[in-house]
């Protein structure tokens, strides 16, 4: 599956760019396992991996959204503040 992501904050370091298109397995179902594949191709993502908010189409979405192909995945890193 093809997807757009689009990384805010930190992530977009973790990354190394604001916009990536990746390929992710055929298994890929969720975003759940989007964000899993994600943790495997860029392992410096894994510390982030569990506390990341998705959004998709300025929505949010939980971890087990079903992907469309061609859609775009927001990584939303966690803020804290005060």
């Amino acid at each position: 599956m093809k997807l757009q992501i689009v990384a805010y904050g930190v992530l977009r370091e973790v990354f190394g760019a604001r916009c990536l298109a990746v390929a992710l397995p055929p298994n890929t179902t969720t975003v759940a396992d989007a964000l899993d594949a994600l943790a495997v191709d860029h392992p410096s993502f894994a510390p982030f991996r569990g506390s990341t908010a998705v959004a998709i189409d300025a929505t949010l979405v939980r971890a087990e959204t079903v992907l469309e192909p061609g859609v775009t995945l927001d990584l939303l890193p966690p803020v804290s503040g005060g």
